[in-house]
């Protein structure tokens, strides 16, 4: 079962995107069990800020953060290095998943997460890249 971190754009698109689309269809493989989820306190806090912006209702909002928490690994990442050059914001992601010794990060960052391609050995990739590398 592969490790993996989220980056929050792909978190949330799960919850208010398209079911069909693939941050969706991770989410799914999440709760099914194929993909085991590596989180930690700095991602959800950046979550619940970007649902409350996106207007989530807060029932909805905690329902589906109280579910991401019953699902996944929840890592206290260590401040290593700045991995992420272009928006240091993102680090959170890289020692998260660095922590919880993920095998990938997923993420929608065009700019500043996708084009680092790895971060000590994990696989940067787009939603839609993992589905395609997992055969989903």
């Amino acid at each position: 079962m592969p490790k993996i971190t989220l980056d929050t754009n792909v978190i949330a698109p799960a919850l208010i995107g398209d079911r069909r689309g693939p941050s969706a269809r991770i989410w799914r493989r999440i709760l099914r069990k194929q993909d085991k989820l590596v989180t930690s306190a700095q991602i959800l806090s950046e979550l619940e800020a970007v649902l409350e912006a996106l207007e989530v209702n807060p029932e909805v909002r905690s329902a589906f953060v109280s579910r991401l928490l019953e699902t996944a690994i929840m890592v206290k990442p260590k401040h290593e290095e700045n991995f992420v050059p272009g928006d240091p914001s993102d680090n959170k992601i890289a020692e998260t998943a660095i922590s919880g010794k993920a095998s990938f990060i997923i993420s929608g960052d065009k700019r500043h997460i996708l084009p680092l391609k790895s971060i000590r050995g994990i696989r940067i990739v787009s939603p839609a890249v993992y589905l395609a590398e997992i055969g989903k």
